[in-house]
């Protein structure tokens, strides 16, 4: 004939269970902080995109994703000009959101902020932009690239 299990062990199973869960609250229970920032190449137009998230507290990135769009004149430039670009990036755009997290998981967003430089209107790359970048490139390539590189940073007046 077996024993019955006294009521006390129970009681003392059942608390070291709600202690163990409580101690462990802190660690389910989280922040998740998500950035995307993209950049341009002023040199050649294209842009680069970088997607990254972190758990608050952490100095390491959980994830991170990098990636290149080609916009219509960065295709224009390697077909034309040049495949070969030693990339200077310049700020574009950025974004992020912090979120509660339960156990990794996304609840809500606690917060979230963006900002934006001024994206130069070459990267657009439109009708009357390509015949001027076709007419300088038949004149000096040179010339052209000097052109691209001055009006995606910004330098709208030069050799207008």
């Amino acid at each position: 004939m077996e024993k019955p299990i006294p009521r006390m062990s129970l009681w003392w199973v059942a608390a070291v269970m709600v202690a163990t869960l409580a101690a462990s609250v802190p660690f389910v229970l989280g922040r998740m902080h998500e950035s995307t920032n993209a950049f341009i190449c002023d040199r050649c137009g294209v842009r680069l995109w970088i997607i990254s998230g972190e758990l608050a507290g952490k100095s390491t990135a959980v994830h991170e994703e990098r990636t290149l769009e080609h916009t219509a004149l960065s295709r224009w430039i390697a077909t034309h000009v040049s495949t070969n670009c030693l990339h200077t990036w310049a700020f574009n755009h950025s974004a992020s959101q912090t979120y509660a997290t339960l156990s990794g998981i996304r609840l809500w967003k606690i917060v979230g902020s963006s900002g934006s430089a001024p994206t130069p209107s070459l990267v657009y790359f439109s009708a009357a932009d390509q015949a001027r970048l076709e007419n300088l490139l038949s004149q000096s390539r040179d010339e052209c690239q000097r052109y691209i590189q001055a009006r995606l940073q910004g330098k709208e007046g030069i050799h207008e």
